[in-house]
C-alpha cells in the first residue's frame, strides 16, 4: 500500500512526513496526466522531526510516463528529508522531464548523522530519460549519503539524458553514480556503447599539480562531439573504496566547448590543495539544458610541484 497517489497535474505536497507504508511509496505520482506536481518540505520515511526512520518501501516513486514533477527546491524551505526507507530514497521508472533537487537523502534532517534508504538514494529504471538529478543553481546540490546502494543508480533498462550536476556524494554503500548498477562502467574507445546514459565515458586525469594555492589539472575526454560540462569534486571523507570516487565536494566546473568527438586533452586551473583526492564526472551541455552525466572517474590524488 502506498501513502499518497497523485495521478492528476499540479498539486503540492508540503510540511507533512509520511512513513510506515511497509513495501509501497511514500508518495506515488503516477500517470502521464501526473505533470506539475511538487513535493517539498516534508519527511519521507521518517518521523515529523526527521531525525528517526519510520520506513515507506520508497520515499518517493514518479512513475508510468509522469513528467515535470519537482522533488525539492533550491530554497532550503523547499528541501525535503527522504531518509530511512527501506529501498530507494526516490525512485524514478518509466518517467521524463522530473527534476529531483536541493534534497537531504539518506541523512537526518539536519545533514548531522547518517539514517540511510536501504537501496539507492535515487533510482532511474526502465526508460526514464531527461531528467534531472541537482543542478547548477545553488540550493540545486541534493545530499546523497550513507544510502544502502549506489548514490544515483540507473539500471541498464533506464533511458538516456539523465544530468546528475552539482550534487554532495558521498559514504553510499555503491558508487556515486552507476550506470547500468553493475559497478564501475569501464570507458571504451570511441564511446559507443549502448546502455543507460549512453553509457558516456568519464574523464580521466592525467595530473593534478598545485603550486601555491592553484591546482593544475590535466584530463583527458574520449566522447562523441559536442559540448560537455566537467565537474571536478574534492572528497575529504575519502575516495570511494572502488577507487572510482563519489563527489563530496564540488570545486570546479569547466565548460568543454566543441569537442570534436573521440578522445582529446584538456587543461584548468582552480584553487586547492597538494592531497586533494579530485573526482570528476562529464554531462553533455546541450545548451539551454543538459543531458546524460557519466559515472565518476577514477580518483586523484593531487601532488605539489617538485
Amino acid at each position: 500500500m502506498d501513502g499518497l497517489i497523485i495521478t492528476s497535474a499540479s498539486n503540492t505536497v508540503q510540511d507533512v512526513a509520511i512513513g510506515g507504508f511497509g513495501s509501497g511509496a511514500g508518495v506515488l505520482i503516477n500517470g502521464g496526466s501526473a505533470t506539475g506536481n511538487s513535493v517539498v518540505a516534508s519527511y519521507l520515511g521518517t518521523n515529523a522531526t526527521g531525525d528517526t526512520a519510520s520506513p515507506n518501501g520508497v520515499g518517493v516513486s514518479i512513475a508510468g510516463g509522469a513528467s515535470a514533477n519537482t522533488i525539492g527546491g533550491t530554497t532550503s524551505p523547499d528541501s525535503n528529508t527522504i531518509s530511512g526507507n527501506s529501498g530507494h530514497g526516490v525512485f524514478i521508472d518509466g518517467a521524463t522531464g522530473n527534476t529531483v533537487a536541493g534534497n537531504i537523502i539518506g541523512m537526518d534532517a539536519a545533514g548531522a548523522v547518517a539514517l540511510a534508504n536501504g537501496g539507492a538514494g535515487i533510482g532511474i529504471d526502465t526508460t526514464a530519460s531527461g531528467n534531472l538529478i541537482g543542478g547548477t543553481v545553488v540550493g540545486a546540490a541534493n545530499v546523497l549519503a550513507y544510502n544502502g546502494g549506489d548514490g544515483v543508480e540507473m539500471t541498464a533498462t533506464a533511458g538516456a539524458g539523465n544530468s546528475v550536476i552539482g550534487n554532495i556524494t558521498f559514504a553510499n554503500s555503491g558508487l556515486g553514480i552507476d550506470l547500468a548498477a553493475d559497478g564501475v562502467t569501464g570507458n571504451d574507445v570511441g564511446d559507443g556503447d549502448p546502455g543507460p546514459n549512453d553509457l558516456l565515458n568519464f574523464p580521466v586525469i592525467m595530473s593534478a599539480i598545485e603550486v601555491a594555492g592553484t591546482v593544475t589539472v590535466d584530463f583527458d575526454l574520449d566522447a562523441p562531439a559536442g559540448d560537455y560540462r566537467i565537474e571536478f569534486y574534492t572528497n575529504a571523507s575519502g575516495v570511494d573504496p572502488s577507487g572510482y570516487g563519489e563527489g563530496e565536494s564540488l570545486t570546479h566546473s569547466y565548460a568543454v566547448i566543441g569537442h570534436p568527438g573521440g578522445s582529446a586533452s584538456y587543461s584548468t586551473s582552480f584553487a586547492g590543495f597538494a592531497g586533494d583526492e579530485l573526482t570528476t564526472t562529464a554531462t553533455e551541455d546541450l545548451g539551454a539544458s543538459y543531458g546524460s552525466t557519466s559515472e565518476f572517474g577514477a580518483a586523484f590524488t593531487c601532488v605539489p610541484l617538485n
